[in-house]
């Protein structure tokens, strides 16, 4: 007679697919970043808290619809389980987004970026925030536990991190150093996330990366310089180019500049527009700068009496138009 058996979990299974399955940081925090989108979030803040020193921290904050501690128990805990999976969760968030993940681990992209992780979490139902500390350590080493044996911690407390409704996510013990670099690496990866056409009636999602050791040296770094305007939050950069260009040759242009104008500018958000066309307005502005810098005389003349007469064709255009609109009212009012 045959018996039923079941399949035993070790604890060996959080390296797996944690740090083992994740093997970068940036993809790390890019799954957690996914996490706050697929939960409804408007806005999902990246904080480096001492990240410069022995104790840094790393946060992700988001606005999401938050987790109960029941959800965080049959959820969050639950390994492999996603409920992007499940048909009603498209139902329950206000703007319907194609889901950034449905696998289940990427909360444990936590692991592969520090040893340790609280999780704040909180619905618009409840009134105090949930908490969850996890020390991945223990379960280190421990490859005849079974993984649902080892403990993790719960309790409820008052936080301002968290106002209506949201999920924080708060990472220490850090198992690698940010630098500068790297930082900029991961703004630039995290702009995928980003639907550029997106508005207040669909699809708002921002993400803020805040560092404040690296806003300070942009302080003390633009103090010095004489060109730049410290009032302003980014430079604009307009390049003409002879040829439309494709996609991956923007990309590769932007890279090499970067790296060039960083000298020149502290800030490291700059804006480059691709121009081959006459891209009114776009083109005025270029035409009218007194800072650029011209590398083929010959083309350039050829661009500016181009565009002088597209200007002046456009121009007749919206002279006819607006001529045409009169027309119409008048027609409408029955003067015609």
């Amino acid at each position: 007679m045959s018996e039923k058996l079941h399949f035993k979990v070790s604890a060996g299974l959080k390296n797996i697919i944690g740090k083992e399955l994740i093997n970068d940081k940036f993809i790390a925090i890019f799954e957690l970043v996914k996490n706050s989108y697929d939960a409804g979030a408007k806005e999902v803040t990246i904080k480096f808290e001492n990240i410069y020193s022995d104790d840094s921290t790393i946060y992700i904050i988001d606005d999401g619809k938050g987790m109960s501690k029941q959800e965080i128990i049959d959820k969050w805990l639950f390994v492999a389980y996603s409920e992007k999976k499940n048909n009603t969760y498209r139902d329950n968030i206000k703007f319907r987004r194609n889901y950034a993940g449905a696998k289940g681990v990427g909360r444990f992209s936590c692991d592969r970026l520090g040893e340790t992780v609280e999780l704040l979490s909180k619905t618009n139902k409840d009134i105090n925030v949930n908490r969850v500390n996890i020390n991945w350590n223990e379960f280190e080493n421990v490859d005849t536990e079974e993984f649902q044996n080892i403990e993790v911690l719960y309790d409820e407390i008052q936080s301002d991190l968290i106002a209506a409704q949201g999920t924080v996510i708060k990472i220490y013990g850090l198992r690698e150093k940010w630098n500068r670099d790297e930082l900029l690496q991961l703004k630039k990866s995290l702009t995928q996330l980003v639907n550029p056409e997106a508005n207040e009636n669909y699809d708002m999602f921002s993400i803020i990366l805040d560092v404040k050791e690296e806003r300070e040296n942009d302080r003390k770094k633009s103090e010095n310089e004489k060109v730049f305007d410290k009032d302003r939050s980014d430079i604009d950069i307009m390049i003409l180019s002879k040829y439309q260009l494709e996609l991956y040759d923007e990309i590769e242009i932007e890279d090499y500049l970067q790296k060039i104008l960083s000298e020149y500018f502290s800030y490291d958000n700059l804006h480059f527009t691709f121009i081959s066309e006459f891209n009114y307005p776009f083109s005025e502005i270029l035409l009218i700068s007194d800072d650029k810098i011209i590398f083929q005389e010959e083309e350039y003349l050829d661009y500016v009496l181009g565009y002088s007469a597209f200007k002046r064709d456009r121009e007749a255009l919206e002279v006819m138009r607006e001529e045409n609109l009169k027309d119409l009212e008048s027609f409408r009012n029955g003067l015609l």
